[in-house]
């Protein structure tokens, strides 16, 4: 019985291996770990990359270092006949790292072509305004005012 016990033991041995294996990917259980760890996570890791990396070093972590720098939010109400464009001061940004997203709501519309009537634009025109511009005035078929109402965000990128 003894016997047995010191084969199996020998056995375990040498499929786990020692700390002091050398790294290799067919070797001993210790010896593959230590093959991975040396030559398969830096390969990773040179993909993944660290929380410092920036966008230039084309790593998954890079391209997650585009933060938001700055959000600016606001409502522009445009109402009455003729009113075609509204202008909105805002906080200083990069026009070339911004973006503007924009809701309209139209109101007081009679038919389909008065809300394509009182549809509206935003425009970031430089790094302080925006522009708001809606179609014909917001003026209705019937000749009566319709009411747009304009939630606009601007994002700014680092």
């Amino acid at each position: 019985m003894f016997g047995l016990n010191e084969a199996l033991m020998s056995f375990i041995r040498r499929q786990v291996g020692l700390r002091t294996d050398a790294a290799s990917p067919t070797g001993s259980l210790h010896a593959k770990v230590k093959d991975i760890k040396d030559n398969r996570i830096p390969a990773i890791n040179s993909k993944i990359g660290t929380p410092s990396d920036t966008r230039a070093s084309n790593t998954v972590m890079g391209f997650l270092a585009t933060f938001v720098k700055s959000v600016q939010t606001g409502t522009t109400e445009m109402s009455g006949t003729g009113q075609s464009s509204a202008t909105v001061t805002i906080s200083p940004v990069n026009t070339a790292k911004s973006i503007v997203i924009a809701k309209e709501e139209v109101s007081t519309a009679n038919s389909y072509s008065d809300i394509v009537r009182s549809l509206a634009s935003v425009t970031l025109t430089s790094s302080t305004r925006l522009e708001i511009s809606r179609a014909l005035g917001g003026t209705s078929s019937s000749g009566t005012s319709s009411r747009t109402r304009v939630v606009w965000q601007v994002i700014e990128f680092y």
